[in-house]
């Protein structure tokens, strides 16, 4: 079940009260992503950060059985998506701002490529200023409350094809809504 608890300018906060309103999530912000957006996920250590990327891969059309993995240790891993190239970055071991240098952050900011960057909020600024953020919280064992804030005119619009991907698929579900 996914819910939207509210929705302005610049922001959505949703609800999902089991893994199926994380997966509606995750499919609509992957069939939204287009090269050069950026999307930042905060939570703490448990709270679904990869589970979430698992299902924006799906929704950005990596295939089928394609294993979508935490790159704690290896920092990055790269899948091919039908419209665009997805590199999922995971920050966590990073020290410095700077070893995003080693990595090639500059080479991964292509034209072919989305971003999606776990722990995100220890180098914010080491990323454009058009991005998504999306804090996840705890709420149960399945349960999350995803705060997604959009930052720059490019977060702002990915923003809002996610606000039409979700509301779209809770009214196809049939299992959710707003409150």
């Amino acid at each position: 079940m996914l819910k939207v608890v509210s929705q302005e300018n610049g922001s959505l906060v949703l609800e999902a009260g089991d893994m199926d309103g994380t997966a509606l999530l995750g499919r609509a912000l992957g069939a939204a992503l287009a090269a050069g957006d950026v999307v930042g996920l905060v939570g703490d250590l448990g709270a679904g950060k990869t589970a979430l990327v698992r299902e924006i891969a799906s929704g950005a059309g990596v295939p089928e059985g394609t294993p979508v993995n935490s790159p704690t240790f290896t920092i990055l891993n790269i899948y091919s998506g039908a419209e665009v190239r997805l590199v999922h970055l995971d920050l966590y071991r990073l020290g410095t701002p700077g070893e995003l240098e080693g990595i090639g952050l500059a080479d991964l900011l292509d034209e072919r490529s989305a971003l999606v960057v776990e722990w995100f909020d220890r180098f914010p600024d080491a990323f454009a200023s058009d991005y998504l953020r999306i804090d996840i919280e705890v709420t149960g064992e399945t349960s999350r409350r995803f705060a997604i804030a959009a930052t720059g005119s490019g977060g702002r619009e990915l923003l809002e094809e996610v606000a039409v991907g979700v509301n779209k698929a809770i009214r196809q579900s049939g299992n959710g809504g707003r409150r």
